[in-house]
This record gives C-alpha cells, sequence and structure tokens, in this order.
C-alpha cells in the first residue's frame, strides 16, 4: 500500500460560526515515480483544472468540549468535501489531542475511504486505466489524516 503526501495550503477555523476548512494542494499517491505521478495528475485528478480539495467542518466541538492539554478525545467531524467540482457530505471519525499550548492534532481513527464515483470520476478512472495498463486500478482509494491546527506563530 502507499501513501499520499501533500501539505496543507491553508488550514482555517471561524469558531464563532462553528466551522474550519482545510484546503490541499492535490498530490499524487506515488511520488517517487515521476511518470506515473504525472499520469495522476494529470489524467486522474485533472490538477491544472482542480488543483485542490477543500473538507469543511461545518459543526466544530465547543471550547469547553476539547480535550485538556496533554489529552486526546474522539469526535465524529460532519462535514463536506470539495474535490474535483463536486461536493460530497462526509464525516470523519477523529481523534483530537491537545498536544500543548494551543496546539491541536487531529487524525482520522480509521482511513476513510473515497471512491472516485461519489466525485463523477468515473471517466478520469477510465483514462487513467487505459494509459497506466492496469484495468485492475481501483476507484476506492483510502485517505489518513494528520492535520496540526496551532496559532500562526507556533508552526514551524
Amino acid at each position: 500500500a502507499s501513501r499520499s503526501r501533500s501539505s496543507t495550503d491553508r488550514c482555517r477555523s471561524d469558531r464563532k460560526n462553528g466551522n474550519a476548512s482545510v484546503e490541499v494542494t492535490i498530490a499524487s499517491p506515488f511520488p517517487a515515480d515521476e511518470a506515473r505521478d504525472d499520469s495522476i495528475k494529470t489524467h486522474f485528478f485533472e490538477q491544472a483544472k482542480f488543483p485542490t480539495a477543500r473538507f469543511t467542518v461545518t459543526k466544530l466541538p465547543q471550547l469547553e468540549e476539547l480535550p485538556p492539554e496533554g489529552e486526546t478525545a474522539d469526535y465524529e467531524l460532519a462535514g463536506t468535501l470539495e474535490m474535483h467540482g463536486a461536493k460530497v457530505p462526509l464525516v470523519v471519525p477523529a481523534r483530537v489531542t491537545h498536544e500543548n499550548g494551543a496546539r491541536l492534532r487531529v487524525r482520522n481513527r480509521k482511513p476513510i475511504v473515497l471512491n472516485a464515483k461519489d466525485f463523477g470520476m468515473e471517466a478520469q478512472l477510465k483514462v487513467l486505466k487505459a494509459v497506466c495498463g492496469h484495468e485492475s486500478l481501483s476507484g476506492a482509494v483510502p485517505v489518513e489524516i494528520d492535520v496540526l491546527f496551532a496559532p500562526t506563530a507556533d508552526v514551524g
């Protein structure tokens, strides 16, 4: 199994309205294989047209519901994943760790399986299978999340 790596370009929270969003640049699951990477970004993700994906959580836990410093708690984070021009409702079984100060690390408790069909990407999957010569490519991809929320001055 391979893992995709992507940097978080933007991570915002709006405590007043109870939502947060994480936006990432689309990356390939095979960063060590340049030809495969280019095929996936070009033919499947159509990265030139859809360069990012964004998950917006629509109901954040209240501050008093978050774990105390040094502790962890589990939540169900409901929201919308926007990718490839589609908006798909998504619930992430998350584990939140209050690392120190205002730093919160959010990870999913189990992989989230995203399916090309849910994003209207069946045609792109068909093209990718033809380009790569692998009819066995699956349209279902497990995704793991690991995001650190920290004040801007605290990151780095």
